[in-house]
């Protein structure tokens, strides 16, 4: 049976895309040491073709387990993208470099760009939510390839040295190509994020917690993407700043295989709830931490100053205790709030817990103690009967129970 036109395409498309990946980490090993597209020394390449490298073989690994599944393919065109920031920016046949850098600029910006905003459109099943979009996804993905196209054109030379120039430049499109790329970028990744809200509210349990993982990474890479790094840069002279860049640009590379690796091949998805729910509270203490330290440090520097004239190393102590101090009440009281307004099924059951904990350790009424223990399984789980047994014991009937027969409370 000859294979239809579609799982033909698809195949020469894989195959493409693996020998590019081959050429890209060929490239890498035969030159170790070459400067890359991007500032943070040699060291940005490798971790760029192993960010890609990782995506690629869970792409793959989807591909085998769920073969029909689209989000598969995407994430192997996003993982041959992001393994070509590993590629060398210094040539000593420029035509040759114009070549390689030109075919990775078209296939990263028409290519894996736009699977990897069309990965918010069919993630985790492969099919749009809702189906009345599906009829649309040609043209959204024809929009956002034509647009990584005039992007790409619209700059003369490429490379971080700026010396190679681009055998697809289109002197019309510099300078427009990138604004036409932004506006169709930004409104199908719009179109994406709804998409992605519409089949959570929609999905079943398993879905929601798929979707979750991807939201959750998204939101600490949205966070990265907001640090000013260019501008933070070129007013100090810190180095850490260029490190925190290279890992933001690192995470951007490899986030689409962690989120959607982890929630497509993984049942239990490693307990999201209590990562999000941690993520939440260990990151506002650390905000609301910091903010007291550096005020703490202020204030007392001011008072210093204006007491000896002087500066003392002794705030900074007095901050580090102060912080010390407050660690474990502020922890508490910032987890009691986060459960109260995001997680309150579980606060209540929490809460219910711990009265039937206080009313065990007081309570001697066998009867009174078993009621109270039915309420509370009923309150927190929900079930649909409630039954107790006991062992049979020689004590007379208390609370209705007597011989090992159940109490059985229907709620």
């Amino acid at each position: 049976m000859a294979p239809s036109r579609s799982s033909l395409l698809t195949r020469l498309f894989i195959g493409f895309s693996l020998a590019l990946w081959a050429v890209l980490l060929l490239d890498l090993f035969t030159h170790p040491v070459s400067i890359g597209p991007n500032p943070g020394g040699n060291l940005f390449r490798w971790l760029s073709a192993l960010a890609g490298s990782v995506t690629v073989f869970t792409a793959l690994f989807i591909r085998r387990r769920v073969p029909d599944n689209l989000v598969g393919l995407l994430l192997l065109a996003w993982g041959v993208g992001a393994t070509g920031w590993s590629l060398r920016s210094e040539w000593t046949d420029p035509v040759l470099g114009a070549v390689f850098s030109s075919v990775w600029g078209l296939y990263f910006f028409s290519i894996a760009c736009t699977a990897a905003v069309l990965m918010f459109y069919y993630f985790p099943d492969g099919r749009v939510v809702p189906l009345k979009l599906k009829r649309w996804m040609p043209l959204i993905t024809g929009l956002m390839a034509i647009g990584g196209t005039f992007y790409i054109m619209g700059f003369p030379e490429v490379g971080s040295q700026g010396n190679t120039p681009n055998l697809v430049a289109v002197k019309a499109l510099e300078g427009t190509g990138m604004y036409i790329f932004l506006v169709v970028f930004l409104l199908s990744m719009i179109g994406g994020l709804v998409s992605l809200v519409q089949r959570y509210r929609s999905g079943d349990a398993r879905q929601r917690l798929q979707l979750q993982w991807l939201i959750w990474l998204l939101g600490i890479g949205i966070l990265l993407g907001a640090i000013p790094f260019e501008s933070i840069y070129e007013t100090t002279e810190f180095q850490l700043f260029l490190v925190v860049q290279i890992f933001a640009f690192l995470f951007w590379q490899i986030f689409p295989a962690l989120g959607v690796g982890i929630a497509i091949l993984l049942h239990n998805l490693w307990g999201i709830e209590v990562l999000i729910r941690r993520t939440l509270i260990y990151g506002a203490l650390s905000i609301t931490l910091a903010l007291v330290f550096l005020g703490a440090v202020t204030l007392l520097q001011a008072v210093f100053s204006a007491v000896s004239g002087q500066q003392s190393a002794v705030a900074t102590v007095i901050s580090t205790l102060l912080i010390a101090a407050i660690f474990s009440p502020l922890r508490r009281r910032i987890q009691n709030d986060i459960d109260r307004r995001f997680y309150r099924k579980k606060y209540n059951a929490e809460q219910a817990i711990e009265r039937f904990a206080a009313t065990a350790r007081q309570e001697t009424d066998l009867g009174a103690l078993s009621a109270e223990l039915l309420a509370v399984v009923a309150e927190t789980m929900q079930p649909a009967v409630v039954t107790l047994w006991m062992r049979p014991t020689a004590l007379p009937r208390a609370g209705g129970i007597q011989d090992g027969r159940p109490m059985t409370d229907d709620r």
